[in-house]
């Protein structure tokens, strides 16, 4: 059996790069290199000063801790706005039993259900899934809960004035977070780029000063890729 290809394959396997496109690891190799950078003046770009790049490197690790820190609040949201979404559909549950033991048939007790905002879902009456049309519902309930002389209720406004409070401060925080994480992302991503620039610069400078020991020369800055 000729094994000539499968050894060729296994030789060419692609090396790893010196540059990780890891956000964490690109962050620690960023800042090593910049602090070589600082003592290794033999290596210049006329379009980036190693000041400029310490500088960019950690603005590029404050950039990702600050990512992570915001980040981190975001499943708490997530789980309470799942808890307080349980709490309003149980209310619903309720309220269409109120309904349904005061209409005359299926019908009037449907065409009153849209006054709670409670809308037909998978062949069955409930409140709008999604978060901008359950909003506007629930800004229904109190209201109707008053007109139906429902408000005293167990499930009147005693239940639904907190519950409903707690879902509109949930959706804020909740966009706020993602816009704060999104615009993050975004500048995180140019500081990425613009970062691996500078990399791949010095290490082309490295191996154009050093032709023959550019390899050690290259771990020496800081690029080792073996521990990433």
């Amino acid at each position: 059996m000729d094994t000539t290809n499968t050894d060729n394959k296994k030789k060419s396997k692609k090396s790893k790069s010196n540059i990780t496109k890891k956000d964490a690891d690109l962050g620690t190799l960023a800042k090593n290199v910049a602090n070589s950078w600082q003592n290794r003046k033999e290596i210049s770009l006329i379009w980036k000063s190693s000041a400029d790049f310490f500088q960019e490197a950690n603005n590029y690790t404050e950039a990702l801790s600050s990512k992570k820190n915001t980040k981190k609040d975001r499943p708490k949201i997530t789980s309470d706005l799942k808890t307080c979404n349980k709490a309003i559909d149980a209310g619903i549950v309720k309220i269409k039993k109120y309904i349904d033991a005061d209409a005359n048939n299926a019908k009037d007790a449907q065409a009153t259900y849209a006054k709670f905002g409670i809308i037909r879902s998978n062949k069955s009456f409930q409140l709008p899934i999604d978060r901008d049309s359950r909003q506007q519902a629930l800004k229904l309930i109190l209201p109707a809960l008053t007109e139906l002389s429902y408000g005293n209720k167990e499930k009147g406004k005693a239940y639904f004035t907190p519950l409903i409070a707690e879902y509109n401060t949930l959706i804020d925080q909740a966009s706020e977070t993602d816009k704060l994480v999104s615009g993050m992302v975004g500048n995180k991503n140019v500081q990425k780029e613009n970062v691996t620039k500078v990399l791949n610069a010095l290490i082309h400078a490295i191996k154009a000063n050093y032709p023959d020991t550019h390899k050690s020369e290259i771990k020496a800055w800081g690029f080792q890729k073996d521990k990433y």
